[in-house]
């Protein structure tokens, strides 16, 4: 729930940086923000993740909970495609 009211937090300073609603403008202020908010700092690389907020990919699997991106810190590979639920 955090994260989702810092992406909001994000889209209100980009908006009024824009000075805009235009989606180009928009856009663009989003991707020249570097921001601190409640959540800390938010500041988006060229693929749109936050750079100061490194998210991972985790799985469970047989029933045991893993992260398994990025490789730096899996304890696991991922499963995929990912087996059913009753093959879990």
């Amino acid at each position: 729930m955090a994260e989702s009211t810092a992406a909001c937090l994000a889209l209100e300073r980009a908006i009024e940086n824009a000075g805009s609603l235009d989606p180009t403008k928009v856009r663009n202020a989003l991707a020249a923000l570097d921001v601190t908010v409640f959540f800390g700092q938010v500041k988006f690389d060229s693929r749109g993740l936050n750079i100061y907020k490194p998210m991972v990919v985790e799985q469970i699997q047989n029933g045991v909970h893993h992260t398994v991106y990025p490789a730096s810190v899996a304890d696991a590979k991922a499963m995929y495609p990912t087996p059913s639920w009753d093959q879990r």
